[in-house]
């Protein structure tokens, strides 16, 4: 179990380290190593259900599915907001601003890649779409990088912590 979050968690940490490459064949690779190494999460689930007793099975199902929900959602809003503030701050307004963006334009593209790229292709504003790529990019690697040092931190603790010799098929 411990193995597979690693694999997603040092899966993420190599999109920082080939951040130089950053292209779909390399985020691809990426995001299916994260995938195949989360996938090691139905055994922690397995684990869990083997271990509550069948008078229990519905509490503890409910608990694995309230720690899954909090972990996706916790997730998505730290590095969400993470991935968020790192491209506004990547896209400066006041720069694009002196690199000849209409400044109500700058802040419209600040709000999201997508907005940046139809106000670049709309008006021809090469530098920024090249700025708001850049940003977006790096905002991607940023946040990867957090999220496979959290990702290699949990996979540490359930080594740690799940008992050695673990049978998932005894009736024990």
């Amino acid at each position: 179990m411990a193995g597979g979050i690693a694999v997603a968690g040092l899966a993420l940490l190599l999109l920082f380290l080939l951040r130089g490459a950053l292209g779909y064949p390399l985020v691809a690779v990426v995001m299916a190593l994260v995938g195949l190494g989360m996938g090691s999460l139905a055994v922690g689930s397995a684990a869990l259900m083997g271990a509550t007793p069948p008078e229990k099975a519905s509490s503890g199902a409910a608990f694995e599915e309230i720690a899954y929900d909090l972990g996706n959602v916790l997730g998505v809003a730290v590095l969400g907001s993470i991935a968020s503030i790192t491209y506004r701050l990547g896209l400066d307004a006041d720069s694009l601003a002196e690199a000849g963006v209409d400044a109500g334009l700058a802040a419209q593209a600040s709000q999201s890649y997508a907005a940046a790229v139809s106000i670049a292709r709309e008006h021809g504003l090469d530098e920024l779409a090249s700025r708001a790529t850049a940003s977006f990019n790096g905002s991607v690697v940023l946040t990867s990088a957090v999220g496979g040092l959290i990702t290699v931190i949990v996979a540490v603790l359930v080594h740690r912590l799940v008992p050695r010799g673990l049978d998932l098929q005894s009736d024990e």
